[in-house]
């Protein structure tokens, strides 16, 4: 009971996660990097699925709010982890939230309509994708406080999903 409060109520709380070290305005995110950019990744997904694999007739749920949700997931990624980064903002909570609320609705109204094909599309994502999210969890501990690391990986796991439901909707469309 402990441990899914635990983990709940981290998804609300509006402090920063990041080492105490990198609190101290010494590390500054670049807004044009590739990791701040990565926050679009999602953006440019959500663009695709409303644009280029629109209107298909293969697509599994609603482009419309798939895409739409997509889209505004983006820019909650750049205005909590790059523009917010280093100090607390209600932009964390509402960040994490979201993308979790997300990742289970994209989960839950396709998974049981996949083919096997599908199905290694999902399974290839989502093992990459909890790669770069833990890799990117032990780069920003305060035991490791990688930096470098962390911007590498939380840039990969903003890349990783967006990417593989692109490819997903890209085999989709063309079937």
């Amino acid at each position: 009971k402990d441990r899914v409060y635990g983990h709940f109520s981290s998804l609300i709380d509006t402090r920063t996660l990041v080492p105490k070290a990198w609190k101290t305005g010494k590390f500054k995110i670049n807004p044009i990097s590739p990791y701040a950019l990565s926050s679009f990744m999602y953006t440019m997904a959500g663009f695709m699925i409303l644009t280029v694999f629109n209107p298909s007739k293969n697509y599994i749920g609603n482009q419309s709010v798939d895409g739409a949700l997509l889209s505004f997931q983006g820019f909650l990624s750049y205005k909590a982890d790059v523009l917010c980064f280093g100090r607390d903002s209600i932009w964390h909570a509402v960040d994490r939230t979201v993308a979790s609320l997300l990742t289970l609705y994209f989960a839950a109204s396709k998974i049981a309509f996949l083919g096997p094909t599908d199905l290694i599309f999902y399974i290839l994502t989502l093992g990459f994708g909890m790669i770069a999210f833990s890799r990117s969890r032990l780069a920003r501990s305060e035991e490791y406080a990688d930096f470098q690391g962390y911007l590498f990986w939380h840039g990969v796991w903003h890349t990783t999903f967006p990417l593989g439901f692109v490819a997903w909707c890209s085999y989709r469309h063309s079937l």
